[in-house]
């Protein structure tokens, strides 16, 4: 385990119930974890944990403040498709997985449960497979199987949150269908009726405690509502790109689902694709995707050829919020002033896959 200590010149007020802030990153070869003072003054690393898996899940879980849950992207069976740590990563244990799950299933997303219910976790398994846990994430059984509905079997589980108002569901993103709900008690499953959208590919979701939601797919950003037909518009294109760019990923303000932060790319493949003409930036609106404005200073101004995964940008959900962006040449862009600018927090890591963050209260 190697460590070290960066400061940086800038600091912001984040809130005197914030003790400590962890930043879990991770990559193409193994996990990392960032640790920094509640002024996100002084940052240390840990890592690699896992050396040689390819992370493509990790989440802390801020219920109860300890438990940390990442999934490997492929593995020689499915007993080892989930690690949980209790003490940040000192130890990993690998969990046990319902044996009704195929073994070649690859863990897609991965939710915490409600604040109420602290040991509950959910994911979602490239077989169609929901599969939950009771105990911390140490063991995994399987809750449904949402391929026997045949209008999904070509759809991937993007993305799994609980209902922001209804106890007893789950909302599910399904890429190339729309999104679904499910009732815990009679797993039943549902489509949302008030939002008519197919998606094509879609890989990230947000929703607020009000139920209005942001989705991304491959044709953009798409702002709905749980509960209102009304409020369903697609984000108008970013002026002044390529034809073919599309959102890589975005990063939504915590306390306004309107404002949100872009990232866009050439390239229809996800590990084909390079930040838009080769200048790296972020645009942002603050009306739900009508308008944009660009956000670069700090960024490569030429021959920035990298790229973001969708799981790989976040917020830090303080009061004066951060961003973070991770990049595919392993880079996390940081900035503490909603966006004007920006800087490196860490490079020369492998290429990030997803990136969360947590706070220690």
């Amino acid at each position: 385990m190697n460590s070290f200590v960066k400061e940086l010149p800038l600091s912001l007020s984040v809130g005197k119930e914030v003790k400590e802030l962890v930043i879990l990153v991770g990559t193409k070869r193994g996990a990392f974890i960032f640790f920094s003072d509640a002024q996100r003054k002084f940052w240390e690393i840990n890592g690699p944990h896992l050396l040689g898996y390819s992370i493509n899940n990790f989440i802390f879980d801020d219920r109860n403040q300890e438990t940390i849950v990442l999934t490997i992207e492929k593995s020689e069976s499915n007993q080892q498709l989930v690690y949980t740590s209790n003490d940040f990563g000192k130890h990993w244990l690998p969990s046990t997985i319902d044996h009704k799950v195929d073994d070649n299933a690859i863990v897609t997303c991965i939710a915490t449960g409600l604040k109420s219910d602290q040991n509950t976790f959910y994911a979602g398994l490239s077989t169609g497979d929901i599969i939950f846990s009771k105990d911390k994430g140490k063991t995994w059984t399987q809750l449904l199987s949402l391929y026997t509905d045949s209008h999904l079997v070509n759809s991937m589980i993007a993305e799994i949150q609980c209902h922001p108002t209804d106890r007893n569901k789950l909302v599910c993103l399904m890429s190339s269908f729309g999104i679904i709900e499910i009732n815990l008690t009679s797993k039943a499953i549902s489509k949302n009726q008030n939002i008519l959208y197919h998606f094509n590919k879609a890989s990230k979701m947000n929703i607020d405690e009000n139920g209005d939601v942001v989705v991304l797919d491959d044709n953009g950003l798409h702002s709905l509502s749980l509960y209102d037909t009304n409020k369903q518009e697609q984000s108008h294109p970013i002026e002044g790109l390529l034809i073919d760019h599309r959102i890589a990923s975005y990063i939504v303000d915590p306390f306004n689902i309107k404002k949100i932060w872009a990232y866009p790319v050439n390239g229809i493949e996800s590990n084909r694709s390079v930040s838009a003409d080769g200048h790296p930036g972020l645009y942002f609106s603050s009306d739900g995707g009508k308008s944009w404005d660009r956000q670069d200073v700090g960024f490569p101004l030429v021959n920035g050829w990298f790229s973001v995964s969708n799981k790989s940008t976040s917020n830090d959900g303080c009061e004066n919020y951060g961003l973070y962006v991770g990049t595919t040449n392993g880079t996390i862009w940081q900035s503490l002033n909603f966006g004007k600018s920006w800087h490196q927090l860490i490079t020369n890591l492998p290429e990030i896959e997803t990136l969360n963050i947590g706070l220690i209260l």
